[in-house]
């Protein structure tokens, strides 16, 4: 009999773990987390499924009972010889079980450390390490006066427990501050509970990192390096543009990774994977919070293999039971293999959505690994982003050619800003019909016209298809037209056709006199 690893809530990369428990000749058990909130049951549910429907075997699934006790009692006779936190949301349940069960972790008694904000920048403080001043408040009145207290007109207020952006606000003077505090107290939190109290902490102005460390047998060690690119919108939330990964050894990462070390120390940690966010001022590093867990971000492993060499669900596992790999591979000079940056995708307002043409323009990029979207399949709306939950997804980049990725994360930057129609379709005309197939041989014609009139009115997959077509029957170098009745129709015009071409990897002629025709030629 295979021995069993329980990982509690295998959701975003912790997903990763099921496949590499079975890679090593293990059975990985799901425990399922209790939400007492019906909404946030229902989120997660939906969360669950779109990750369980990816399973290559079937595995045994398991829910928190509605004791500690009787969970224990459920876990222990699995006889694990591991607990893990596959989310964010499993980071307490796994510790506590781990810790009863005597298995290998961090101790129990340090949680509040582990995933309460204040509780983690006092340790800092009493360590003598840089925190950030900050204070647990439950009134306006208490609000009120720390703000007075603290001498810094700008502040931000957010959940005291939590991840990613979900209740984080920036507040600008003493009247921005009490209205978002008044706002954000008793909002229902990333981990389903109620904002009965919310966290005020000082502003750092800088710019922000991840570091990713594995602790084993004490010794820290880093897993990845990545650096934030966030935008602040109107309501004082922070949300994720992406993120470019730190491809080799610099000044701020050499500081950052010795400034991270303190932090795990300062806090405690004796085993396992931590997601640390920090921002790096004029005075160096200091800690925003720390996520004892891998990073999320639903990253696929082969994503992070061909970054780095390793993914992060594979290193914490082997760190557990075979941490001479794990030495191996984090003892060599940190580098990234290849460049690698992600792109959150920012939708600027709620819309019923028709269709996904995204899915049939995104993987022609040069640099495009994968993507884990929101579609048309899966719901016919899409929400306006507010913070990271309300992101309509992410795509992976990495190419061997920095400007290669980085023309290309700009190009999806300015698609979201102002091409969002290219990405998503509202309406369509069903009346029409098929767009006509081509007939022609790839790479036998010279040139082909595009001469569809009302483009616009048809489902842009169907569109971006007869363009895939058009362009494959065209040999290297021959070219692509659109007569103007066709491109005038098609969304944003002859701009939007410009921006569908380049991403298909087009080379875009500037106009010719009196010819109002948009020409392109095939690079390969």
């Amino acid at each position: 009999m295979m021995q069993k690893i329980v990982i509690v809530e295998a959701l975003s990369t912790g997903f990763n773990y099921i496949q590499d428990c079975i890679d090593r000749g293990f059975e990985p058990v799901i425990l399922e987390v209790a939400y007492a909130d019906k909404n946030m049951e229902d989120f997660i549910n939906q969360q669950r499924q779109e990750k369980y429907v990816k399973l290559k075997t079937k595995i045994q699934i398991l829910r928190e009972s509605d004791s500690y006790e009787k969970t224990l009692e459920m876990v222990r006779a699995l006889d694990p010889i591991l607990v893990l936190p596959g989310a964010e949301d499993g980071v307490v349940l796994a510790t506590r079980l781990a810790d009863s069960l005597g298995l290998p972790g961090n101790p129990y008694s340090m949680i509040d450390k582990m995933t309460n904000k204040f509780c983690t920048h006092e340790a800092l403080k009493a360590a003598g390490v840089r925190h950030i001043r900050g204070k647990i408040c439950k009134t306006l009145e208490e609000a009120e006066k720390f703000y007075d207290e603290l001498d810094n007109e700008k502040v931000v207020i957010k959940p005291p427990h939590g991840a990613g952006s979900m209740g984080v606000r920036f507040c600008k003077g003493k009247k921005d501050l009490l209205t978002k505090f008044s706002e954000q107290l008793g909002q229902i939190g990333c981990l389903g509970d109620i904002a009965q109290e919310l966290l005020i902490q000082e502003r750092i102005i800088g710019s922000e990192y991840i570091v990713n460390t594995l602790t084993f047998n004490g010794i820290h060690k880093v897993t990845s390096i990545w650096k934030y690119e966030k935008k602040l919108l109107d309501n004082g939330s922070n949300v994720y543009v992406g993120m470019i990964a730190i491809d080799e050894v610099t000044p701020e990462a050499y500081a950052l990774v010795e400034y991270a070390f303190q932090v795990l120390d300062a806090v405690g940690i004796k085993q396992g994977p931590v997601h640390g966010e920090y921002m790096f001022d004029e005075k160096g590093p200091v800690l925003i919070e720390i996520n004892c867990r891998c990073m999320g971000g639903s990253y696929p492993a082969t994503y992070g293999n061909e970054i780095f060499g390793h993914h992060e669900t594979d290193l914490a596992l082997d760190s557990y039971i075979n941490p001479k790999i794990v030495i191996e591979k984090l003892s060599k000079p940190y580098k990234s293999k290849k460049y690698a940056k992600t792109k959150d995708l920012i939708t600027p307002r709620s819309m019923h959505i028709s269709n996904s043409p995204i899915l049939g323009i995104i993987p022609y990029l040069k640099s495009f690994h994968s993507c884990g979207i929101q579609t048309s399949a899966k719901s016919n709306s899409i929400e306006k982003t507010v913070d990271l939950e309300t992101e309509t997804g992410f795509i992976f980049l990495y190419h061997e050619d920095y400007s290669v990725i980085s023309q290309e994360f700009e190009l999806l930057k300015k698609l979201e800003s102002k091409y969002f129609g290219l990405l998503y379709q509202e309406h369509f005309d069903e009346s029409l019909g098929s767009l006509p197939e081509i007939s022609a041989k790839p790479d036998s014609l010279d040139s082909f016209e595009i001469d569809l009139r009302h483009l616009k009115d048809y489902p842009l997959e169907d569109v971006y298809h007869y363009l895939k077509q058009a362009i494959l029957s065209v040999r290297k170098g021959g070219t692509i037209s659109v007569t103007k009745d066709a491109y005038e129709g098609f969304p944003y015009g002859v701009a939007g056709m410009v921006m569908i071409f380049k991403i298909m990897g087009l080379t875009i002629k500037l106009p010719e006199y009196q010819n109002d025709k948009l020409i392109a030629i095939k690079n390969s």
